[in-house]
């Protein structure tokens, strides 16, 4: 997630293209994302000084630009090994803590936490001579 800040300068022009090479699952996601009450709270909150808020609408906007673009490239991915494609839901985007995130990748996190408790409760199961239950679904 890092590199979701931006440098002006050097991401104006290829931001730009991003936005009119956008598809219409791409555009109506950025569309609603950018009428959000979020967004809009965002952008305009008025807690942070005046001129420091002129920025946080294109950084906002190449933020959800940049998640659109990830999104692509996994759609890219699971049409290459024949798979669904993402939904218009996993298109969705919010605002969290600042970070723009998509619902797909929402749910990559949930299962990667899943999968993280899941191994910690099978280490310390193991670790105590016990093994986990193969009835018990985490």
């Amino acid at each position: 997630m890092a590199d979701l800040m931006f440098d002006p300068n050097e991401d104006k022009i290829e931001i730009m293209k991003l936005r009119v090479s956008m598809s219409p699952i791409e555009k109506e996601a950025f569309e609603n994302f950018v009428r959000s009450d979020a967004a809009k709270k965002y952008v305009d909150n008025k807690e942070i000084a005046e001129e420091k808020r002129a920025g946080r609408k294109t950084l906002l906007e190449n933020t959800a630009i940049k998640e659109l673009m990830y999104l692509r490239s996994i759609d890219s991915q699971r049409q290459q090994e024949n798979r669904p494609l993402l939904t218009k839901e996993d298109y969705r985007l919010s605002l969290s803590e600042g970070v723009v995130i998509s619902r797909y990748r929402e749910k990559e996190r949930r299962q990667d936490e899943r999968q993280a408790e899941k191994d910690r409760t099978t280490a310390a199961l193991e670790a105590m001579g016990g093994r986990p239950s193969d009835t018990h679904d985490f």
